[in-house]
């Protein structure tokens, strides 16, 4: 049986009519996916290796993968429990860890700017300036520009944004050579996976280790200190709510806070 055969017996199976309305809502996110990519696959030719490739191509979003692994786990668990399957090929996928992009600071976003590294630092000075993720960076064409802006269809979202472009950014676009449709590859478009071996080879010419996502959250932390609302920046990162953009101004806050409780502390004479 092909496997969007047995994704569509399972949303219509008990045990995901029981879920809440949000599992449901992420659960069909997942599927999707994973039918877009397999669906006319015999769901048993459908091996481990290939869920695992999947995972790595969302390495950026480290929580979207687990749920990826938990959800497709339990759709193999239903067709083996139909036998469709002999066994579960995604049954106790490694977790990747949360809450493991560090945030980049302007320092080492300059750094690697000025490598002046055609694919590296373009899209880095273009996920800086505009706050967008890997996939929508990669993404981005010559023609996407107009009257000093960029328009963005974030692939997560399916939001669209029109997002002026910093001057900095627009004087580092002048001076690459546009060779090619996209901004950040020329003539073809690149995958996640051939784009983050590069990107991790030339980010370490700068003494850096750190993951593509960071520099979006780093975006989002620099603003809340320099003083930016939670609409702000929750508007330039395109989320659909403000959770995020808030826990960026809270901690800024938090930090101002301290600081200054620090500073009011009185002094030993010792």
């Amino acid at each position: 049986m092909k496997l969007f055969e047995v994704i569509d017996q399972y949303v219509h199976s008990r045990s995901f009519k029981s879920l809440a309305a949000s599992s449901k809502r992420q659960y069909s996110e997942v599927l999707t996916k994973f039918e877009l990519r397999y669906g006319m696959n015999e769901i048993d030719t459908i091996k481990r290796s290939d869920i695992v490739g999947m995972l790595d191509e969302m390495s950026s979003t480290p929580a979207m993968a687990n749920r990826f692994a938990r959800v497709t786990s339990v759709l193999f668990s239903f067709a083996l429990d139909h036998d469709y399957v002999t066994g579960n090929p995604a049954s106790r996928l490694k977790k990747m860890k949360i809450g493991s992009w560090a945030r980049w600071y302007p320092e080492e976003v300059a750094k690697v700017i000025a490598l002046k590294d055609r694919v590296v630092s373009t899209a880095v000075a273009l996920a800086w300036y505009t706050g967008q993720r890997e996939s929508d960076v990669l993404d981005m064409k010559w023609s996407d520009i107009s009257r000093g802006s960029i328009r963005v269809k974030q692939h997560k979202t399916g939001k669209i944004m029109l997002i002026k472009i910093h001057p900095d950014l627009a004087l580092y676009l002048k001076g690459i050579s546009k060779d090619g449709p996209y901004i950040v590859s020329g003539n073809a478009s690149m995958t996640p996976a051939s784009f983050r071996s590069k990107f991790k080879a030339r980010i370490a010419n700068a003494g850096i280790e750190k993951n593509f996502h960071g520099i979006r959250k780093g975006v989002g932390a620099f603003l809340a200190e320099s003083g930016a609302s939670a609409n702000e920046i929750g508007a330039l990162l395109g989320h659909s709510g403000l959770a995020m953009a808030t826990v960026y101004t809270r901690q800024a806050d938090e930090s101002k806070l301290i600081s200054s409780a620090v500073d009011s502390m009185p002094e030993l004479v010792y």
